[in-house]
């Protein structure tokens, strides 16, 4: 290694990582594009690999940069392990579980962890952290919060997910719309319309899992149009 890599350096190389794309991970991290490319090709140069090829279609990650950053990611969370204990060691005020909460959770969940009691733990207190989704997963990557209560977490091997309910995915339409009077809809039909969608930064798996379903939808529905024209009718 030819330099020095700070714990920031690798951070923004994760969040690379995860959004598989400069734009989103430069939005992500709160810097500009061309600044967070300059830091890459930085860092590639101080490690001596190329971690990324940058195409079209984002960020592709190389073999070594694989390598690379599931191996500098334990070193990561290590560090913010060490971090958040040292502090914990010079408070004097009650312990506190922190539990991050996504934004699209019902008021009524967050009102119900507000109103909980933990008689078996007088000096344990519930601190309730509401922020984004990929948000609240970051925080708890870096061990800020304790415990995460979010819609689609993303999937990371350093996180372990339990689902604790469902519920589907509303879609608000005006009253006189023609999906109104349908119980549910599915991608194919909403896409028949013009529908405003929520930005990619407010939930990027989300986003991607629903673009993803639309995708292949839109070429179930041209598969079948493609096989009912070549069936001729009986004579």
């Amino acid at each position: 290694m030819s330099g020095r890599v700070r714990i920031l350096d690798l951070e923004l190389l994760i969040v690379v990582q995860e959004e598989g794309n400069v734009t989103q991970a430069a939005k992500r991290v709160g810097i500009t594009e061309p600044a967070l490319s300059k830091r890459i090709r930085l860092i590639e140069r101080r490690v001596q690999a190329h971690l990324f090829d940058r195409n079209h279609e984002g960020a592709a990650i190389t073999n070594q940069g694989h390598t690379f950053i599931e191996r500098t990611r334990v070193s990561v969370e290590a560090f913010h392990q060490a971090v958040q204990e040292a502090n914990e060691t010079q408070r004097t005020e009650r312990h506190k579980l922190r539990i991050g909460t996504s934004s699209f959770l019902p008021p009524s969940l967050i009102d119900l962890m507000h109103s909980i009691e933990l008689r078996l733990y007088r000096n344990l207190s519930i601190e309730i952290v509401g922020a984004y989704s990929s948000e609240i997963s970051t925080q708890l990557q870096h061990h800020e919060i304790d415990l995460a209560l979010v819609t689609s977490p993303p999937h990371m091997a350093t996180i372990t997910t339990v689902q604790v309910a469902s519920s589907p995915f509303m879609i608000v339409c005006r009253a006189k719309h023609p999906l109104a009077a349908k119980p549910f809809a599915t991608l194919t039909e909403v896409a028949e319309y013009p529908w405003v969608f929520f930005h990619r930064n407010v939930h990027p798996p989300l986003y991607d899992l629903i673009l993803q379903r639309m995708e292949s939808e839109r070429r179930k529905a041209m598969s079948g149009t493609i096989s009912a024209k070549r069936i001729r009718p009986p004579c």
